[in-house]
């Protein structure tokens, strides 16, 4: 299968870098949604000021370390990511009225406005999350976690392909919160509330759902399929994403895949343990 709108011969390499695929006339969606971006990131900003003087009135959260403080704006904004681009993904995915754009001729191309917003969106506050990691001292992996995001979805944008992948990416966000939750009740020592039972086993069921049992199969397949029209693509652009996405699914699918390990041996170990204390 080969790509879409082709590069012509006469194409230089520069162009083709540069520009967005053809078939969508060249317009670049990163240049276009740029205010988006940058209100994005100036809402994460906010938000850490909103939670410097929210905060204090929590029970328990003055006595919490500053590192445990920095922790929970950090965790502020990585639910209000989660919960924005996950939801406006579902929307890209089955309720937007331009929704077939994602899937015409095949997923590898396929593109459309409320892709191309929650990308722009997420680019933000990435953008804001690699300042947090850099000012914070949190050290490299999450340094590298915060370019690789930023640097994947900006590239999504600028080319205006791959918003399938993307959308499904974001889908991912969904069990997020929970997991940020707990470990913001934990923080607070608050595990006897009637309701973190709830949020602790919530939090494994939709990760283990969502990124597992949902996302794996969905992931490889998405692979399979974009693998012939990228391969076969004469477009340099093409090229470069396939080695960019396809080892950043590898990864991504592998590191659930090896938590949800952990998680199955953590739970194994606690049964094996009340059966022998029985």
């Amino acid at each position: 299968m080969g790509g879409v709108g082709g590069g012509g011969d006469g194409e230089s390499l520069v162009s083709q870098l540069w520009y967005s695929a053809p078939r969508y006339g060249g317009e670049n969606a990163l240049l276009e949604y740029w205010p988006l971006v940058l209100g994005s990131c100036a809402v994460f900003f906010a938000l850490e000021i909103v939670s410097d003087v929210v905060s204090p009135w929590v029970p328990g959260y003055t006595a919490l370390s500053q590192g445990v403080k920095r922790e929970w704006r950090v965790r502020l904004s990585g639910v209000t990511h989660a919960v924005v681009v996950s939801v406006m993904s579902v929307y890209a995915l089955f309720l937007d009225p331009q929704r077939h754009l994602l899937f015409d001729d095949d997923p590898s191309f396929g593109w459309s406005p409320a892709a191309a917003k929650t990308c722009a969106i997420s680019v933000g506050y990435f953008l804001w999350d690699l300042y947090s990691v850099v000012r914070d001292k949190q050290g490299v992996p999450y340094t590298l976690h915060a370019i690789g995001a930023c640097s994947v979805f900006a590239l999504v944008l600028w080319w205006n392909v791959g918003g399938w992948f993307a959308m499904h990416c974001f889908s991912y966000e969904f069990s997020t919160p929970l997991i940020h939750l707990r470990a913001v009740l934990l923080a607070l020592h608050k595990q006897d509330l009637w309701v973190f039972p709830f949020i602790h086993y919530g939090s494994v069921v939709l990760f283990v759902v969502v990124r597992v049992f949902v996302g794996v199969p969905v992931q490889l397949w998405g692979m399979s399929v974009t693998s012939a029209s990228f391969v076969g693509s004469p477009e340099l652009r093409h090229t470069v994403l396939a080695c960019v996405l396809w080892p950043l699914c590898i990864a991504m699918n592998g590191l659930n895949v090896f938590w949800f390990a952990l998680i199955v041996q953590a739970v194994w170990k606690k049964s094996d343990t009340t059966a022998k204390s029985d």
